[in-house]
């Protein structure tokens, strides 16, 4: 993003110039002008990255619908990615052990707000599987990309993981999402599953 903003005053830089009428002849103040202000938007850059605690090097993702998330640090989170909304997904919880932690829902609720998040709705998780290739109204075409750990390998096969959300229509049950597929499910509230916390910033 840094990088476009770059061109794009340079080009501003640039076009002004010309307008201006400066001949070839000046091509090399020209130059010393857009290095002065590529030197003035590094400077940006730096504020910028001090203010917000991130790194410039940022690294990115893309999904195949072209939704680019971004790497972030937050505290309990473990490898966690924001999405093009905003939205920061967390890894899977897991024990001290680095095992999976499972929960029932109202555990992982608990457990999400130690951390300052929650789980993510219903309406998150139609939202990140329409980021991740499924068309509108439907799980059709979704495939589980950037986040970590959304399925699992046991004896050269691929599983899905199950992870609770905070959406509970019926009193006693709640919303579960199943990574592999893209779809939803019933669970009574008090099951064992993984869980993933969001956070809004």
């Amino acid at each position: 993003m840094m990088t476009m903003k770059r061109f794009t005053i340079t080009a501003i830089a640039l076009g002004a110039i010309l307008i201006q009428g400066a001949p070839v002849a000046q091509a090399e103040d020209c130059e010393q002008r857009v290095s002065e202000l590529e030197r003035r938007v590094r400077e940006l850059e730096a504020q910028i990255a001090g203010l917000t605690g991130e790194s410039r090097n940022v690294e990115t993702r893309r999904t195949t619908t072209g939704a680019v998330f971004t790497r972030v640090e937050r505290q309990g989170f473990g490898e966690s990615w924001r999405d093009p909304g905003g939205m920061i997904w967390g890894d899977i919880a897991r024990n001290a052990n680095g095992s999976t932690r499972h929960m029932d829902q109202y555990q992982a609720t608990e457990y999400c707000q130690s951390l300052g998040a929650q789980l993510p709705s219903r309406e998150d998780l139609v939202r990140l599987r329409e980021y991740m290739g499924a068309r509108s109204g439907t799980y059709e075409g979704y495939t589980p990309q950037v986040l970590p750990n959304l399925t699992r390998n046991e004896g050269g096969e691929t599983y899905s993981n199950l992870f609770w959300s905070s959406s509970v229509p019926p009193s006693d049950y709640a919303y579960a999402f199943v990574w592999r597929s893209g779809d939803f499910v019933y669970a009574d509230r008090g099951y064992y599953v993984a869980a993933q916390c969001v956070a809004r910033r």
